[in-house]
């Protein structure tokens, strides 16, 4: 649960504008990614709504998060609070399967900002073969 708590206060940090945001999270399916889901969805529930550096960055947010959540085989975990507030981007996370990840190649698009995807693995052996399909991240994390 802590896991899950802890990936929401990254991925938020800054309004999700900072290098290291982990944007993308490759995991592998059972009850402790179920355990994660929950607690992290538990806490972007309490997000506010924070400031973009500008209208455009905002804008494209609001865009990449709009075409995400269009995506077949993509579903919303948890959202942020909305704002009225001008250029406030509303956080949240978004969940797949590997298999579609690798067939739907907009889902490999970076959203600058405060939104991740989780994308559920079988097995190591698949998620290894994500990993490796992968273009060049900037960052990676591996919790064991």
């Amino acid at each position: 649960a802590a896991l899950g708590q802890q990936y929401v206060a990254s991925l938020t940090m800054g309004a999700g504008q900072f290098c290291t945001n982990p944007g993308l999270l490759l995991a592998i399916d059972g009850p402790e990614l179920d355990a994660f889901e929950a607690a992290a969805a538990a806490a972007m529930g309490g997000v506010a709504a924070q400031p973009m550096l500008t209208a455009g960055i905002h804008s494209a947010y609001t865009r990449g998060v709009d075409k995400l959540a269009s995506e077949a085989n993509v579903r919303c975990v948890a959202r942020g609070q909305d704002s009225d507030e001008p250029n406030r981007g509303q956080a949240g996370f978004y969940i797949t399967d590997a298999k579609s990840f690798q067939a739907q190649p907009a889902l490999h698009d970076e959203i600058f900002g405060a939104t991740g995807l989780v994308v559920r693995c079988r097995d190591a052996d698949e998620l290894r073969a994500l990993a490796e399909s992968l273009e060049g991240q900037l960052t990676a994390t591996l919790h064991l």
